[in-house]
């Protein structure tokens, strides 16, 4: 039972480290704070829904990243959403 918890205990120690890597990769390009959950609801309902994937381990970082990026994209790309920007 031991090495059951220890083997789960790497794994969320690996995505907690592939979490922080994948932020430090971005550099200036990330959002400290979701500032955009009043602007973009559909990203923020994208994030919360696949925060809670990521951390019980069904995800890894690179899916989550995907999958709110895949939101991201359709909401640039949408017309009809108003896009706001921070200086």
């Amino acid at each position: 039972m031991l090495a059951e918890s220890e083997n789960s205990d790497d794994i969320a120690l690996e995505q907690a480290a592939e979490a922080l890597a994948a932020v430090e990769n971005a550099g200036p390009n990330i959002l400290d704070r979701p500032s955009f959950s009043g602007w973009y609801s559909d990203i923020m309902e994208e994030a919360k829904n696949s925060m809670g994937s990521l951390l019980t381990g069904k995800i890894s970082a690179e899916k989550f990243i995907e999958r709110v990026q895949e939101v991201a994209d359709e909401v640039k790309e949408d017309e009809d959403i108003p896009k706001y920007t921070r200086a």
